[in-house]
C-alpha cells in the first residue's frame, strides 16, 4: 500500500485536482486545511467510498508538502518534502527557476488545460472562441509547445514524489515533441469545429472529411524563420521515474485527447 501522505494547498486549482483524482485510487492520500476537507469530500465523493483513505484529517508531518508557485514557504513545517509546483506560462523564463532552500521545483511546461487559472489556458478559450465566430484566431499569440496533459503530468508527479529529495535540481516536466502554434491550432480548430457541429445538429460528412494531418518532411532551414525553442531537461524526471517504476518519462496521451479534454474542460466552466 501507498503510506505517502500529501499536504495539498489549493485543492480547488485544476492541477492538484488532477493529482488527486489520480492519486486516490492509486492508494495516495490527502490532507490539506480542515476548512477545505468537507468540500474536497464532496468533490471527490465517489473515489472515496472505494478510498475512505484518500483524504484524512490535517496531519502535522506529512511526508510531501505539495505548494502552487503562488506560495513562496510551506504552510506547515514539514518533516519530508515539500515541492513547489510552477507551472510555467509562454511568457516567463524556461531555465531553472530558483527555488527556496530546503525545496524541491518542479517546473511544468506547455501544460494543456483549458482552465483560466492555468498558464494557457486563455489562449487556448481565445483559438476556440475566435474560431466559432470568425474561422480564425485573431493571432496565436505563443511560438508552439511541449504539450503536456494536466493527466500525464499528475501521474508524473505522484509517481516521484516520495523520490526527491530537498535541496534536489529542478525536474522539468513537458511533453517530448515540440509542436507549432499552427498545427495545436489546426487542431483544436477541427475538433472544436465537431463539437459545435455535434452540439447544434448541423454535424454531417464533411466534418469527418476535415480531419488535420501534420505534414512531415526535410525542409530548408533559414535565417529567418523562428526555431523551436530547446525543450527542458527532462533528464532528472526520466531518471526518477525509472528509479519509481522502471519505465522513465513516456507521455501516454496525444495532442488531439489532449485538446479534446482542454475543450470539455471549457465546455463545463461555460455551463
Amino acid at each position: 500500500m501507498n503510506t505517502t501522505v500529501w499536504y495539498i494547498d489549493d485543492p480547488d486549482h485544476p492541477f492538484v485536482h488532477a493529482l488527486m483524482e489520480r492519486g486516490i485510487p492509486a492508494g495516495h492520500r490527502f490532507t490539506m486545511a480542515q476548512a477545505k476537507i468537507e468540500t474536497a469530500s464532496r468533490r471527490f465523493k465517489h473515489a472515496l467510498a472505494a478510498f475512505p483513505d484518500g483524504i484524512v484529517p490535517l496531519q502535522p508531518d506529512p511526508q510531501v508538502n505539495v505548494t502552487l508557485q503562488t506560495q513562496a514557504k510551506p504552510p506547515l513545517d514539514p518533516q519530508g518534502t515539500h515541492i513547489k509546483l510552477r507551472l510555467l506560462g509562454p511568457h516567463e523564463p524556461q531555465q531553472d527557476p530558483t527555488g527556496d532552500e530546503g525545496t524541491v521545483t518542479i517546473a511544468i511546461h506547455h501544460l494543456l488545460s483549458g482552465h483560466p487559472s492555468t498558464p494557457y489556458g486563455a489562449v487556448l478559450r481565445t483559438w476556440r472562441d475566435e474560431t466559432e465566430q470568425r474561422g480564425q484566431p485573431g493571432g496565436l499569440e505563443i511560438q508552439g509547445g511541449h504539450w503536456v496533459t494536466l493527466h500525464d503530468a499528475a501521474r508524473a508527479v505522484l509517481r516521484i514524489g516520495d523520490k526527491v529529495k530537498a535541496g534536489q535540481e529542478t525536474i522539468h516536466i513537458c511533453g517530448r515533441r515540440w509542436w507549432s502554434a499552427e498545427d495545436t491550432w489546426q487542431e483544436l480548430s477541427m475538433l472544436s469545429s465537431r463539437n459545435a457541429a455535434g452540439l447544434y445538429g448541423t454535424f454531417t460528412t464533411d466534418h469527418l472529411a476535415k480531419g488535420v494531418t501534420v505534414p512531415v518532411a526535410v525542409t530548408e532551414v533559414t535565417q529567418h524563420e523562428r526555431q523551436p525553442p530547446k525543450r527542458p531537461d527532462l533528464g532528472p524526471l526520466h531518471r526518477l521515474l525509472i528509479e519509481s517504476t522502471g519505465e522513465g518519462w513516456r507521455p501516454t496521451t496525444p495532442l488531439r485527447q489532449g485538446l479534446m479534454q482542454a475543450l470539455a474542460e471549457m465546455a463545463e466552466l461555460d455551463g
